[in-house]
């Protein structure tokens, strides 16, 4: 049995190998710092992450619809993360 990983899924499509799929994910969020507040939303309070979505939305309105190489928005991040 010949098994591709990168062939079988989807991020295979956004990335050059499994070596490059690593790393584009351990950097997914580097310069996208509203999707990365969204992402880590679960190691702060509330009232601290309403006031760093605010910050970051305010001082970069942009950034409320920027995607990530797997085309999700902070929304998206925020839907999936615990």
């Amino acid at each position: 049995y010949d098994y591709d990983f990168m062939e079988e899924i989807k991020l295979g499509e956004g990335a050059d190998g499994y070596p490059d799929l690593v790393n584009k994910l351990k950097h997914r969020f580097d310069y996208l710092p509203l999707h990365r507040a969204c992402y880590f939303q679960s190691y702060h309070t509330l009232r601290d992450n309403i006031d760093s979505i605010r910050q970051i939305a305010k001082a970069n309105p942009a950034a409320c619809s920027k995607v990530d190489f797997l085309g999700m928005t902070p929304l998206h991040i925020l839907a999936l993360s615990q």
